[in-house]
Parts: C-alpha cells; structure tokens; sequence
C-alpha cells in the first residue's frame, strides 16, 4: 500500500507541477511592471497540507524555471531558491493548521521567501544598485503572491474532498 501511495503522490506531483506552469504561463493578470497575479501560487495553496516538501518545492521550482525560461530565456537565479523554500517552509509549517492559521501563515512565508530571501540573493547577484532596485517591485510580487496562494487555501478544502472521493 505504501508504493501505491508513493507512486499517487509523483503522479499528482507531476501533474500539479503542469498545471502550475499552465497558469503561470498563460493565465496573467497584470499589477504593475512586470509583477502579475500569478495563479500558480494558487496551486501551491491548494496542495498545502496535501503533499510533503519535496512536491511542493519541486512544482514551485520548476514552474519558476519553466516560466522564466520561457519568458525571459534566462535562469531566475534569485526566484528559484526563493520559490524552493517557499515550497518547504509551506509544508513544514502550514500542514495540519485551522484555515485561518494556515493563511497567515502561508502569507509569512511568502513574505520571508519572496520580499526576503529572493531580495537578498538580488542583492548578492547583483550588488547594491541592482538590489535596491528590486526590493519594492519584490514585496509588491510577495505580496500578488500571497493573495493567489490565499485564493489556493480557500478552495483547497473543496479539492481535498474530491480527490479524496476520486482515491475511494
């Protein structure tokens, strides 16, 4: 029985991953320069609670890379640790909360990884100047972030009892 739930878990993995990157890609509300609503973050609030770490930081790390990529042609060497420890630090400190302490919670998390982490790797990257240039356009992004991630984990009570309902 273990396997077969191993095994449910890559698949859905997988196919979470696609659909993250499918939202990302070509579902995009715009909120200022280059900062969007980003609906993958709707995914990942979603599975909150559902999946380990390693699924949810591997459909963020790779829907950051793929729609980087993508869009830009280059590594998002600054967003992709930041979207990896969001992934982790989501499922190691939101699994099993009430909804309400799971919001703020994940909103947290978004904040210290998105305006935080990925704000500190800009200013290694790319020294003072370009640091400072990204810090608010960041907390703007964690912020975007944080309303999809918080429209994930208020739905995500009704996509538990459906895929709970399709294992039966």
């Amino acid at each position: 029985m273990k396997v077969e739930h191993e095994v449910k878990t890559i698949a859905l993995t997988g196919v979470m991953a696609a659909l993250y990157i499918v939202l990302t890609l070509f579902v995009n509300i715009p909120l200022a320069d280059r900062i969007s609503l980003d609906l993958g973050y709707a995914v990942l609030g979603l599975l909150v609670g559902v999946l380990p770490w390693w699924s949810l930081a591997f459909i963020g790390g790779v829907g950051c890379i793929v729609k980087a990529v993508s869009l830009t042609g280059m590594f998002p060497f600054a967003w992709f640790p930041a979207n990896i420890l969001l992934g982790i630090l989501l499922a190691l400190f939101c699994n099993r909360k009430s909804k309400a302490m799971k919001i703020l919670l994940s909103v947290a998390v978004v904040f210290v990884c998105i305006g935080g982490v990925k704000t500190a790797i800009s200013f290694i990257l790319y020294g003072i100047a370009g640091g400072q240039a990204v810090v608010i356009p960041d907390l703007i992004a964690a912020a975007a972030d944080s309303i999809m991630l918080v429209v994930g984990i208020l739905l995500s009570g009704t996509v538990v009892k459906v895929v709970r309902r399709a294992e039966k």
